[in-house]
């Protein structure tokens, strides 16, 4: 295998802790470039990637905007033959990934393909799922899809909110992402486990419509939701009176 040359593309908490396992380990050196937000306008208030890129002066590609071309651009320019991805904003094309040959990985924080997109977690409290799964899977152009090289799950219980699951999670993130630079680093190549399905994808807005509890006398209804929808700064669970919300938290304990 090729000594990796990498183009890192992340963003947000878990993007920036897997960069930092990045970065500490043999492969550190090999990342050429950064793409990621620049500013801190975002819920997360950080633009770390950025700060690094300045500090160590190694080539940024900011991702407010899409950027193919200057993603190919990079690609050529550096001679990248690797491409990770933890959370990035936008998909990749059939022709980024051609010019790396496909030695490309991404971090989805859900399972594949069950749960491809956005709002994965809430999903999975609303679905009543009892695991949740991280995977670092082979980017082909399709969304959230290729074969899986590492996973791993945390449970789901009834105190599980959006927020615990999310701490959880990138937790077991931040362990298979660690599975996947140790194998790199060792010089071989990520298992590939094939997926069944096409699965489901979930859009930027998928959640708004469960968001209201309809019935209040209703206990699962208000307990699901109530948890789903647990992630402060975002807004919670609520029901209508009179056409005035009110929001709803479970009590934890």
């Amino acid at each position: 295998m090729k000594e990796p040359r990498i183009l890192f593309l992340a963003q947000k908490p878990l993007g920036d802790a897997c960069f930092e396992v990045l970065n500490k380990s043999k492969l550190g050196a090999g990342v050429k470039a950064i793409a990621s937000n620049k500013t801190k306008d975002n819920w997360w208030r950080s633009s770390h990637l950025y700060d690094y890129c300045c500090e160590k002066n190694v080539k940024f590609i900011d991702n407010s905007v899409r950027n193919e071309d200057e993603l190919l651009r990079v690609i050529k320019d550096f001679e990248i033959n690797t491409l990770i991805s933890v959370q990035h904003s936008w998909v990749l094309s059939g022709e980024i990934l051609k010019a790396v040959d496909y030695f490309a990985f991404n971090l989805h924080n859900a399972k594949i393909p069950d749960y491809k997109g956005y709002n994965t977690y809430n999903h999975a409290i609303l679905n009543g799922e009892r695991d949740y799964y991280s995977t670092i899977h082979w980017i082909i152009d399709e969304v959230d899809m290729g074969e899986i090289a590492f996973e791993k799950s945390v449970a789901i219980d009834e105190n599980t909110t959006a927020k615990s699951l999310i701490e959880n999670a990138n937790q077991t993130a931040i362990e298979v992402f660690e599975n996947l630079i140790r194998t790199l680093e060792e010089g071989r190549l990520p298992m590939k486990k094939k997926i069944a399905g096409k699965g489901k994808f979930y859009s930027r807005n998928s959640l708004e419509k469960f968001r209201e509890i309809i019935d209040v006398n209703d206990f699962d209804e208000v307990d699901r939701k109530s948890r789903a929808f647990y992630n402060p700064p975002f807004e919670s669970a609520y029901f209508k009176l009179n056409g005035i919300k009110f929001h709803v938290e479970k009590e934890t304990v």
